[in-house]
């Protein structure tokens, strides 16, 4: 018991310390908070009398930079996604049903128009064709016996006629047949490149249904749809700027086409472009392309950044540099907005050549503060 006794008492002088080593930090703290406002009112005081005396002069202008106006060609784009297409990209399909018997070209191979690509079984008019060709064999040996006759002036005219008549019926007839043996193969309609073949030997072939594309990419064009709402902007010969994201190339051609049809599904207008061919760059069918479309040109124009454009109940302004005394103040100049492309900003009312507009530093200014100009 007497040794928790002296234990306790131990426990009590220290928290007991303890609270005074608390509480000579805490005044510490006090003084030293008022040490430094008497340090600061002291300081503000001779300032001041130092300032009114004219001893020493407190510079109150703010730090900026500028930009000043010049007239520069200024352009803007409309960027829309288009795609890389052949001039001619063609479906070869079927002209009538029937089986396929023969397949006979490979995706990548070149053809040629006209050129046969598959067949279809066209056995039972083939021996069709056979037995009116000998038919038409022996009308043809009966209207030249009756036409030397009738040179001689031997028979009837009704004879001779009867026997042309004959001969030019059945010719017909070959040559629908022909034709419908012709139905029978599916032939390239274009000179260029299979790029797909849809049929096998024994696939059943109908009018309509793909069975092979032909590409030509002697001629590429880069097509897309654009919104009716630049229907006034956008122009056949117009520039633009065609970019390949996905092969760091930009190139620039001309419009070739608008169209004059708005789809009612998405209310745009297709729009084409011709490529030029460039040194080492294959172009595939469907390739992704960005078309910016020059849609408006000013060769005289006034252009700033458009983030140093500031709102306000009476109108959009700039802070513009003016000097007076030997000094620079800034002044506040409302401007009217044109056309906007990539950060920067047409000025169409509101400044001139030369102005010197401020670029940075104008958040903490106001009509009439001074500045100082930095590099």
């Amino acid at each position: 018991m007497k040794k928790i006794g002296v234990l306790l008492i131990a426990l009590v002088v220290l928290a007991s310390c303890g609270s005074e080593s608390k509480d000579d930090r805490l005044t510490k703290l006090e003084n030293l908070k008022q040490q430094r406002e008497d340090l600061t009112a002291e300081i503000n005081a001779l300032e001041a009398d130092l300032i009114a005396e004219g001893i020493i002069v407190k510079d109150k202008s703010i730090s900026v930079k500028i930009q000043e106006v010049d007239t520069v060609e200024f352009n803007s784009y409309l960027e829309i996604q288009g795609t890389v297409d052949g001039e001619e990209n063609v479906i070869a399909t079927g002209k009538t049903m029937g089986v396929a018997n023969g397949v006979y070209v490979k995706e990548g191979q070149q053809v040629y128009a006209g050129q046969v690509l598959a067949s279809m079984d066209a056995s039972v008019l083939q021996q069709s064709l056979a037995e009116l060709q000998n038919q038409y064999d022996f009308l043809v040996d009966i209207y030249n016996r009756q036409k030397s006759l009738w040179e001689q002036n031997i028979g009837s005219e009704m004879q001779y006629l009867q026997a042309k008549n004959n001969m030019e019926s059945m010719d017909k007839r070959i040559a629908t047949v022909k034709q419908q043996i012709a139905m029978n193969y599916i032939t390239s309609p274009i000179n260029g490149r299979v790029e797909e073949v849809n049929l096998k030997v024994g696939s059943s072939v109908s009018p309509g249904i793909p069975a092979f594309r032909v590409v030509n990419f002697s001629k590429v064009k880069v097509e897309a749809e654009v919104s009716e709402a630049y229907t006034d902007n956008i122009k056949v010969g117009n520039t633009v700027l065609i970019e390949f994201p996905d092969l760091s190339l930009e190139t620039e051609a001309k419009l070739d086409f608008v169209g004059k049809y708005i789809n009612p599904n998405n209310r745009s207008f297709q729009v084409e472009c011709k490529l030029a061919p460039e040194k080492g760059m294959e172009y595939r069918a469907n390739m992704m392309a960005v078309m910016k479309i020059n849609n408006y040109t000013n060769p005289k124009a006034i252009v700033i950044p458009l983030n140093v454009i500031l709102s306000s109940s009476k109108g959009d302004y700039v802070f513009v540099v003016v000097s007076k005394d030997k000094k620079q103040f800034v002044e506040t100049r409302y401007v009217k907005k044109g056309e906007i492309y990539k950060g920067n900003v047409e000025i169409v009312e509101g400044l001139e050549k030369g102005d010197k507009v401020v670029t940075q530093g104008f958040n903490n200014l106001k009509d009439g503060s001074q500045i100082k100009i930095i590099e």
